[in-house]
């Protein structure tokens, strides 16, 4: 993942890859089943549409609810087709947000690269509630036994050197730059401040 906020996969490739061929066959059902319904009502035949688009999206990549329902929007589907839709990829299991965004947010930790803060911001771009999101995030922290400050504290040595401390002048520009790497990072201040401390072997 990048820092910028690109593509967040999701991780746990063999169960997506299980619900996108579900999907894709789920998709097949459906658009045979617009074909020979052609003679019902316009209103079963947009239902019916709806779901089949639905199932071809979810078949390509995994959705949140939130990315599930832009796409059908952007298909021209009214408001309660897309509810219908969706309410029908949830029952079958194809969209769970609340596993999407605890499995997204244990792969974030485990890639020790963001605090609580950054992978929770990442999970929102995605579609996630801010709320779960949140929650996902410092679950997360906390099943994998870290602490925010030993990850902050591996990625800023990485970025700095001890000697870049050896002089008020550059201690101050150090402490700027790993400070502001660390809050784009989404780490929290206690965090930052105890690692600028470990760093320099002073208080801010």
């Amino acid at each position: 993942m990048d820092e910028g906020g690109g593509r967040l996969d999701l991780p746990g490739a063999s169960m997506e890859s299980a619900r996108a061929s579900e999907a894709q066959a789920s998709e097949s059902r459906a658009l045979r089943h617009l074909e020979n319904g052609s003679s019902s009502a316009p209103g079963e035949r947009l239902h019916n549409a709806a779901i089949a688009a639905a199932c071809k999206i979810l078949s390509v990549r995994a959705r949140t609810e939130k990315e599930l329902r832009d796409s059908l929007a952007k298909k021209g589907f009214s408001p309660v087709h897309i509810d219908d839709a969706v309410a029908e990829m949830i029952r079958r299991g194809y969209i769970d947000d609340v596993d999407a965004a605890n499995r997204w947010a244990s792969s974030c930790v485990e890639e020790r690269r963001y605090g609580a803060r950054g992978i929770a911001l990442r999970l929102v771009r995605r579609g996630i509630d801010p709320d779960l999101a949140d929650r996902a995030a410092r679950l997360a922290y906390e099943a994998a036994g870290l602490q925010e400050f030993e990850v902050a504290l591996e990625l800023a040595e990485r970025r700095v050197g001890t000697e870049e401390f050896t002089n008020d002048d550059s201690r101050r520009r150090a402490v700027r730059r790993v400070a502001g790497f660390l809050a784009r990072r989404g780490f929290g201040t206690e965090a930052i401040a105890r690692v600028v401390r470990e760093l320099s072997g002073d208080a801010i």
